[in-house]
């Protein structure tokens, strides 16, 4: 997000807009609608019940771009390591059927092309923390993007758009360029 003052101004410009005007109600019955009509659901609950969009500063995504390819040419370093070296490989444990899947070859060289990495700011928004690393499926990308389609649309940050440029970050590009070999 692009603003005319800084990021607080932005953000209780936001909070603003919700507090007045019936825009918070509308808001929220849109989502919800979105929700519904998108099958935005795991497990049963929604996957985002707030309407408070995750507003996140160039200054913040440059720090999660950076943070995120550090601990990534980590992962990808270990990964090359434990291919080398079955005394690596030892260190992880690995089961038979493990040890032997690790070694096809599958034609790409990322451990998991799809993956994505979970943080929170840290430090008013100067530092980052990974909590999780998720491997298993991009389905998170598809929600995301979703979401962040139902949100452009939203009454609430229709109008914050009028002052403030929003700028999106589509996943699933990534995850179907990762496909391609």
């Amino acid at each position: 997000m692009r603003s005319e003052g800084q990021p607080q101004d932005a953000i209780a410009r936001y909070h603003d807009l919700l507090a007045s005007g019936g825009l918070a109600g509308d808001s929220q019955a849109w989502l919800e609608e979105q929700v519904e009509r998108r099958g935005l659901t795991f497990g049963g609950r929604p996957v985002c019940t707030v309407v408070r969009p995750r507003w996140m500063t160039l200054r913040e995504y440059a720090l999660c771009r950076d943070r995120a390819a550090i601990v990534l040419r980590a992962f990808a370093t270990a990964q090359r390591a434990a291919l080398a070296d079955e005394s690596v490989r030892r260190q992880l444990r690995l089961t038979d059927w493990e040890e032997q899947l690790v070694m096809v070859d599958p034609g790409f060289s990322a451990a998991s092309p799809t993956s994505r990495l979970d943080a929170f700011f840290v430090d008013e928004g100067r530092g980052l923390r990974f909590t999780e690393y998720n491997a298993e499926t991009p389905a998170g990308a598809a929600y995301n993007d979703a979401l962040t389609e139902s949100f452009l649309e939203a009454p609430a940050v229709r109008e914050f758009s009028r002052h403030y440029e929003i700028m999106t970050l589509p996943s699933l590009p990534g995850v179907i360029g990762s496909s391609i070999l």
